[in-house]
This record gives C-alpha cells, structure tokens and sequence, in this order.
C-alpha cells in the first residue's frame, strides 16, 4: 500500500494509505464529490467507478418510478372524473304570486362544470297528451343543486286529487270502497272508484355541454323516476249469476 503524502494539521505525513492509484487517502482528496465518492467506496468495499454506476442507476430508477406514478395518478384522476347529471321532481306543492309548482331538483352529481343545460321533463300525466315541458340552466356548477319551479298545471290538478305528501301520515289517501250486497245479490253490478297513493312515472332527458381534456364535449342522458302520486282505484262486483 502507498502512504498518503498529504501532511496533518500539525503539519506530519499522513499514515493513512492512499487510494489505489491515486497520491492521497480519500479524506485529503481535492472536491467534496471525490471525498464523498472515495469514502464511500471504502467503506462500502466497492471501487469508485462501481459506486458511481450504482448510484446513477439509482437516480434512474428512481426518477423512472416518480414518472411512472405520476402518470398512474393521472390515469386514475381521470377515470374518477365524470361526468353526470340526476333529475328529480320533489312531491310538495308550493305557491307562489306566479301560481303553485312542484321543486324540479337538478344535481350535478359529476365532476366537471356544464353550460346551456336543457331539461326535457314529461310526467305521467302529459304522457298521456306526448308532450313535454323545456327548462334551460345556463350553468350548473361540479357537485351543485338547482331547483326549477315546475307548473304543470295537468299535473298540479291530478296531485291535488288525493293527500299523497310524504309527511301526510294516517291522513294519507287511501283506497275506500262500499256497495250494497243486496243489490248485487239481484244481480245487479256496483263499480265504485276510490283514491290512493301511488307514483307518477316522469321521464327527462338532459343536454348539456362541458370541457374536458382541452375539449368541448356533450352530454345527453335519458332517465325516467317516479314521485309520489294520487292513483285512482276501480273495483267491480258483479254476481255469479251471470
């Protein structure tokens, strides 16, 4: 082995041997990368050039791998963005100075901004005239609620037949019938008709615009739910001697 030539501090030679090819020990060498680098070396048993090759592969991988989860993450934040719009028709009749409405409540259950959203709403009773009702919202925020004054009046007038609100508790509608057994013992048949609760079937379709991926894009969606409703009842007894 070859002594260091560098001198101590108090100004001695240095008994330390020197690096392999090289003039001085590893604590003397000139630059903090050499004396960080050598020191290394030898504590690990390693040559310099090894050391150096494992620590650029590590840098490598490692950079590799902070890419490679970036752009896993992104691929995730995408597949959990979406976007979607839920309609739905409140069944509490409200007055207003314009007149009374049921609360059309439209949610942005997604994760992206709309404009210009239409709202096409037919509910059970204008479906049997096949015409709808268009409301238009300009813009309908991630994760917001509008809620759309719906007038009806088919609709109001049929919901007003019958006490068919959630909170009607035992003075909800229900289905009552009587008749007179006599009568249809004479052979006579007795219809009677009655009200109780039922649902009424509404069907909405949504169109809207929003921006993704640097990109205008459409949506449209088609659903069809139902509220709480008054429902008519026909009963019909006739006799067997028929």
């Amino acid at each position: 082995m070859v002594q260091c030539e560098a001198n101590t501090r108090e100004n001695q030679r240095c008994r330390r041997a020197a690096v392999d090819g090289h003039r001085y020990c590893w604590q003397h060498m000139h630059g903090l990368f050499n004396k960080l680098t050598y020191g290394l070396s030898e504590l690990l048993g390693v040559k310099r050039r090894f050391l150096i090759w494992l620590l650029l592969f590590s840098i490598i991988v490692f950079l590799l791998q902070g890419y490679a989860n970036y752009q896993y993450n992104q691929i995730l934040d995408n597949l959990k963005l979406r976007a979607d719009i839920e309609v739905e028709i409140s069944p509490y009749l409200y007055s207003e100075s314009f007149g009374e409405y049921f609360p059309l409540i439209v949610t942005n259950t997604g994760d992206f901004t709309f404009k210009d959203v239409h709202i096409f709403v037919s509910t059970c009773e204008m479906l049997r005239n096949k015409y709808y009702e268009h409301y238009h919202l300009p813009l309908l925020p991630a994760h917001s609620e509008r809620q759309i004054p719906f007038g009806n009046k088919e609709t109001i007038a049929a919901f007003k037949k019958g006490n068919c609100y959630p909170f009607s508790g035992t003075n909800r509608s229900y289905a009552s019938f009587s008749f007179n057994p006599f009568a249809i013992m004479k052979g006579e048949n007795y219809t009677s008709v009655s009200t109780m609760c039922g649902a009424c079937f509404f069907n909405a379709t949504v169109i809207a615009e929003y921006y993704e991926d640097n990109k205008n894009k459409t949506f449209k969606k088609k659903m069809r739910s139902y509220f709480d409703f008054p429902a008519p009842l026909t009963l019909t007894v006739s006799s067997d001697d028929e």
